[in-house]
C-alpha cells in the first residue's frame, strides 16, 4: 500500500533589503522588497518567506532551507574565517492551529533570513528555498557599477 502524500506547502519567496518575521501573527516586515538587480559588493539583503501551512500539517516540525546558488545551480562559496563557506541557512519550525480557525484553513507562517553584503562577481544568481520538498526560487543579477 502506498504512503499518503502530504499536502503541498504553498509559500512565496521575496527578495528584499531587510526583513523580520513576526511569529505570533505570521506576518513579515520588509524594507526594499522586490529587487532583482544589484551591484558588487551587494548591499545587505534578505530572503523573506510567506508560508501557508495546510491544515493537515499543523503541529508538524518542518525543515526550511535557503541557499544562494549560481546560475547553473551550484552553491555559491565565499571566503570566510574557516575557508570557503556556502551561503545558506536552515531552521525547523512548527505551526499550530489557533483557537477559532475554521477547519481546513491554511495556517500562516513567516520566515526571514538576513545576509550581509557579499563580493559576488557579475552574473545571475538565485535564492532557493525548500520546505519539506516544496521549492521556490527567485533569481537576481549582479552588475558592474557604472
Amino acid at each position: 500500500m502506498a504512503a499518503l502524500a502530504h499536502p503541498k506547502i504553498d509559500f512565496k519567496l521575496i527578495l528584499c533589503q531587510a526583513a523580520s518575521a513576526d511569529a505570533a501573527s505570521g506576518t513579515l516586515h520588509m524594507l526594499g522588497a522586490g529587487w532583482s538587480r544589484t551591484g558588487s559588493p551587494t548591499a545587505a539583503q534578505a530572503v523573506a518567506l510567506l508560508v501557508k501551512v495546510p491544515w493537515d500539517r499543523a503541529n508538524e516540525k518542518l525543515l526550511m532551507k535557503v541557499q544562494l546558488l549560481t546560475e547553473d545551480g551550484k552553491p555559491v562559496e565565499l571566503p570566510g574565517p574557516g575557508g570557503l563557506q556556502t551561503i545558506a541557512a536552515e531552521v525547523t519550525f512548527e505551526v499550530g492551529r489557533p483557537p477559532g480557525v475554521s477547519h481546513g484553513s491554511p495556517l500562516d507562517a513567516a520566515l526571514a533570513f538576513n545576509f550581509p553584503q557579499m563580493p559576488l562577481p557579475p552574473g545571475r544568481y538565485q535564492w532557493r528555498a525548500e520546505i519539506a520538498r516544496d521549492v521556490q526560487e527567485e533569481s537576481f543579477e549582479v552588475v558592474l557599477a557604472p
